[in-house]
């Protein structure tokens, strides 16, 4: 019987590792709010049903941009390449722990224990992604969201959303239940023409509204 073999996923872009000096001067206690650290995959592996495959993006480099740029203080998010195995951003936060804060991906059962642990070493949200997936892509798991979310209240964390808003045309019906501050990453990755993205004006309904 012959098998086809698996694509391996694809290669992306590697970040510029030489950065220069901002133009204008940057604001005090500037911060870079999404970033990711990555690598090396001996240290920290890949899932299989990723998306794309990232070179290193060490948290050496990571500093020196910031450091070049003037930015002070940065949150590290968890990439969808490692899943819900937070090491490699949970690492990068121990190592600077006054600078870095961290947005992690954590499964909707996690412990408070847990949850309490993740605290302690500097992260202040979760990650729900129905984007960079092969299965569960484009539906925003509700019931999981609404028990996450009231676990991590307590904390004062938020959930930062990696999705399309202009897919869910009552995006502010849907969201308007749960009890935590709520992020956009990448803008929501609304169309360019936002005239025909319905989800777009949910998304102002909810900014409107707080």
């Amino acid at each position: 019987m012959q098998t086809t073999p698996a694509l391996t996923p694809p290669t992306c872009a590697a970040h510029d590792p030489h950065p220069k000096p901002a133009s204008t001067p940057v604001p005090a206690n500037a911060c870079d709010v999404h970033a990711h650290v990555c690598g090396p995959q001996q240290d920290y592996p890949l899932v299989a049903n990723r998306l794309y495959t990232p070179p290193i993006a060490s948290l050496h480099d990571y500093r020196h941009m910031l450091d070049t740029l003037g930015i002070t203080r940065a949150v590290l998010v968890q990439p969808s390449i490692y899943g819900t195995d937070n090491r490699a951003m949970l690492d990068a936060l121990r190592q600077d722990p006054k600078r870095l804060r961290g947005v992690a991906v954590v499964p909707f059962d996690v412990s408070l224990a847990e949850l309490e642990h993740l605290h302690t070493l500097g992260v202040r949200g979760v990650r729900c992604n129905i984007v960079d997936l092969k299965e569960g892509k484009g539906v925003l798991p509700m019931a999981g969201l609404q028990t996450l979310a009231h676990k991590i209240k307590p904390l004062g964390w938020h959930i930062e959303f990696l999705m399309h808003v202009n897919a869910f045309p009552d995006l502010d019906v849907q969201l308007a239940q749960l009890p935590v501050p709520l992020v956009f990453g990448h803008l929501g990755y609304v169309p360019t023409d936002v005239h025909e993205a319905a989800g777009f004006e949910g998304l102002l309904r909810l900014a409107k509204n707080g």
